[in-house]
């Protein structure tokens, strides 16, 4: 019988290995990581030809023991905009001199940004079982980082308008790839562009 594992499985045993490194000096290794680059860049599909003003805002803001914790919108296209949480070590400030290293947070599969930060569905707080993402953008600002945590495209509060009275936990993220891929761009492009 012919399936679908035995055609992928056919198609990859076919590919040739197009961007293999095979550099024997530092020119030779700068001159492969910018094709690769290039490579993945285009793969990720079409972004937004226009960088749009982020024009942040801070919808709210709460302290939180060892840390700031702040809820926040930026533009990435026209008509898509981000919430996302900001964690902010305690005793940071933008008066204080000290850096803080940062990191971008991205929530798995669930209901979103709100699972990792702590939070339920609602925007409770999560007092029971922070579920297998373990609030893991908490232990990273307990950490000294500063932590934004975006709320991924087909999640949360960037579901599509159809998929909003539906639980939380189902996402929107099967339709609009498949949109996107229509339209010459992926959800992974998109994801990274925001």
């Amino acid at each position: 019988m012919y399936n679908p594992d035995t055609y992928m499985n056919r198609l990859y045993e076919q590919a040739a290995l197009k961007y293999e490194f095979e550099a024997t000096d530092k020119t030779g290794g700068q001159e492969w990581q910018q094709r690769t680059k290039e490579v993945f860049i285009a793969k990720l599909g079409s972004l937004p030809s226009v960088k749009s003003d982020l024009n942040p805002i801070i919808l709210e803001e709460k302290a939180m023991p060892g840390y700031r914790r702040q809820r926040v919108s930026y533009t990435t296209d026209v008509g898509l905009k981000v919430p996302a949480y900001v964690l902010i070590p305690e005793g940071s400030s933008s008066s204080n001199s000290s850096r803080y290293p940062a990191v971008v947070a991205c929530h798995g599969h669930g209901y979103g940004s709100r699972e990792i930060v702590g939070l339920m569905p609602d925007g409770s707080d999560n007092t029971g079982d922070p579920g297998y993402q373990k609030n893991f953008a908490i232990e990273l600002v307990k950490k000294g980082y500063i932590v934004i945590v975006p709320e991924l495209l087909g999640f949360g509060d960037r579901r599509l308008k159809e998929d909003q009275d539906k639980p939380m936990e189902e996402s929107s993220c099967h339709r609009i790839s498949d949109n996107l891929l229509m339209l010459g761009k992926t959800m992974a492009g998109l994801r990274v562009y925001d």
